[in-house]
């Protein structure tokens, strides 16, 4: 993060990473055997999954979802208490 976006400034650019550099990493760690990337909701709680008769209908509020790894939904909820933000 550059230090106009950190001081609340609008982004330009050059604050943004490269699509190539940024899909090269995603593939990359996306092989990976040991902690492949996985689609994950990033917030997944009661709050945000819709039941109607003892049956999942849907799961909202997907805003932090993501590309990680397979244990970052179980960290995020683990630590998660509303006082800090992942990005």
């Amino acid at each position: 993060m550059s230090l106009g976006v950190f001081l609340g400034l609008s982004p330009t650019e050059s604050d943004y990473p490269d699509p190539e550099e940024l899909l090269a990493f995603y593939r990359e760690a996306s092989e990976a055997d040991d902690a492949p990337l996985l689609l994950t909701h990033g917030d997944l709680s009661s709050l945000n999954i819709m039941v109607q008769s003892d049956t999942v209908v849907v799961i909202v509020d997907w805003d932090t979802a993501g590309w990680f790894p397979k244990h970052w939904e179980y960290i995020c909820a683990k630590y998660f208490d509303g006082s800090f933000q992942v990005f």
